[in-house]
């Protein structure tokens, strides 16, 4: 199937049809039509080759997974494809940046004030938890205890936006109660 002709309406709509029904052979030949593509925009969103490998393949997952509630509207399936390649690639940038931290070095360590240990700052904030409201505490102990935001929020029944503005107003008020 040629790359022009493939992006006719009634030969995507045919072919859609097929992917729904589950033929193999037109699973394949939607993949061969267009990851050249996709590839082509990994590698621009990404800058290397085993990142845009990475991020066409879990494209792929993600549409075969959702394949059956695609509907075309006389778009190509390319548009679809790319959206989901950069909210993955998306997705995947926000999980480097929560994941990234400073190495604690020599260095950095010597410049830090000695007056604390981490068992007295942590028995500190513990003492201070009790003067901030009950939702901002849940989410600081849990973030003490060692949980990620989105376990927070998974555990606590709330979106993760909820919880990151929880923490954020969590920390000025035990900023105010340290103060005082």
């Amino acid at each position: 199937m040629s790359s022009a002709r493939s992006f006719e309406p009634a030969v995507q709509a045919e072919l859609i049809s097929r992917c729904h029904a589950g033929e193999a052979p037109a699973i394949g030949e939607l993949y061969d039509m267009t990851v050249s593509q996709v590839y082509r925009f990994a590698f621009r969103l990404t800058g290397n080759v085993q990142d845009a490998e990475d991020l066409t393949s879990e494209t792929y997952e993600r549409a075969l997974r959702s394949l059956g509630k695609y509907t075309s509207r006389n778009v190509p399936i390319i548009v679809w494809l790319l959206r989901i390649a950069r909210y993955v690639a998306y997705e995947r940038d926000r999980a480097k940046r929560r994941n990234e931290s400073v190495p604690l070095t020599a260095e950095i360590a010597e410049q830090l004030p000695a007056e604390q240990t981490a068992e007295e700052a942590r028995q500190f904030v513990f003492d201070l938890l009790p003067t901030i409201p009950l939702a901002q505490r849940e989410v600081i102990a849990m973030r003490l205890a060692g949980f990620k935001l989105r376990e927070i929020a998974t555990a606590l029944g709330k979106a993760e936006g909820t919880v990151k503005a929880l923490q954020f107003q969590a920390l000025a008020s035990l900023r105010k109660a340290a103060q005082k």
